[in-house]
């Protein structure tokens, strides 16, 4: 990400994960690992991670594919336990004849991932953020902002003053009696940019996404077009009819088409692989448009297999 003009980089969301240290109560957690390639018929770009965090296992995950310097966020296609006890996440990438992605995998405890964001950018220098989240470890955290040119995650890295730093290092002083987060002038360290929507609409995005009414890939479009337009996600998920697909009637036709369009699928899942079950769930997910429910979709799946 490069500063080649006297303004603020263009950065957007603030987020932040806590790391699990001592045995520490941890509000988040996260791993960077190479990806696996899974090779099975009908499944070409598949990859997975196998992590051992419990938040991995108990709490909501996100997953990000490094690219250069920076993070993409995919979708989780499946997610499975394994029998040692590891939790097994799987996703799509089309690696263009590179070796397998390296990720990083963030899990939050359900409660805190609403609160994973710290704040917005306000497109001056000089900003501060306040951290007033009790029992935080504030030495133990990875910092990372969103980039609104390419939509990448970059790691910023905690330093104690921005004397050394020049326009294109990501960086950002934590004061920690005053709870303060603060990124440089633009000239010692990046600053994050304006937003070009309303808090509001945010909030209304997180409430969509934490009670279930839109699914995360369908709460990533909409984040999309609010930062874009300032548009109401209510509004905008009613028009476009994006909301969460419960009906088990509507659904089970869906299922029924791609378990016929996965014969080989279902006989590895027939034949013991219980991770097959997930593949056939990510079909369904990419046949609705990633409007179903995951578990609706995984319940008809045991069902008619």
């Amino acid at each position: 990400m490069r500063n080649d003009y006297d303004v603020a980089p263009l950065i957007q969301n603030i987020y932040f994960n806590e790391i699990e240290v001592r045995q520490h109560h941890s509000y988040c957690d996260y791993e960077d690992f190479e990806a696996d390639a899974v090779v099975s018929q009908g499944e070409e770009g598949k990859y997975s991670v196998k992590s051992g965090m419990y938040l991995a296992k108990v709490g909501q995950t996100e997953l990000y594919v490094r690219k250069d310097d920076g993070f993409i966020p995919v979708t989780v296609a499946g997610k499975e336990l394994a029998p040692d006890g590891d939790v097994i996440i799987s996703f799509f990438w089309q690696t263009e004849g590179e070796a397998c992605p390296t990720c990083r995998l963030a899990a939050y405890e359900k409660e805190f991932f609403s609160k994973r964001l710290v704040g917005v950018g306000k497109g001056y220098a000089n900003q501060e953020y306040r951290l007033d989240i009790p029992n935080l470890l504030y030495d133990e955290f990875e910092l990372m902002v969103c980039d609104r040119q390419d939509g990448r995650f970059y790691p910023f890295r905690r330093v104690e003053d921005f004397d050394d730093c020049t326009p294109e290092d990501m960086a950002y002083v934590l004061e920690i009696a005053q709870n303060r987060l603060l990124f440089g002038n633009c000239e010692n360290g990046m600053a994050p940019d304006e937003i070009r929507f309303s808090p509001a609409s945010l909030a209304k995005l997180v409430d969509l996404a934490d009670s279930g009414a839109i699914t995360n890939t369908v709460a990533k479009e909409v984040f999309e077009q609010i930062f874009r337009n300032d548009c109401d996600p209510g509004q905008y998920v009613e028009e476009r009819g994006l909301g969460t697909v419960s009906d088990e009637a509507a659904l089970r036709g869906t299922v029924e088409q791609v378990i016929k369009d996965n014969p080989q699928s279902v006989a590895d899942y027939r034949g013991g692989k219980e991770k097959a079950i997930g593949f056939l769930v990510g079909q369904t997910m990419r046949a609705t448009g990633g409007k179903a429910n995951p578990g609706l979709v995984k319940q008809i799946l045991k069902e008619l297999l």
